[in-house]
């Protein structure tokens, strides 16, 4: 995910905002994909090389257990998120 180790975690609420962190500006875009357990795809956006926060307005969805990839051609990285 990038040329330097770089940690990432997630923080936010249980209702809906998730902010996605890296412990270092990124150095290349990342895609960011969230899954409902169903596997449908509910989110797709890139996060732009250069900032280490990415925010995702999962307002708007039902209650449940999501999963959050980070990816580029050469590493994934997955999370889980349970929206509240």
């Amino acid at each position: 995910i990038s040329e330097t180790k770089n940690n990432f975690w997630l923080s936010g609420s249980g209702s809906g905002i998730i902010s996605i962190h890296a412990t270092e500006a990124l150095d290349k875009n990342l895609m960011v994909n969230v899954y409902d357990l169903t596997g449908r795809q509910i989110f797709n956006e890139t996060w732009i090389a250069g900032t280490e926060t990415k925010q995702i307005n999962g307002t708007d969805l039902s209650p449940g257990l999501y999963i959050i990839k980070l990816a580029n051609k050469n590493t994934s990285m997955v999370f889980r998120w349970v929206k509240q």
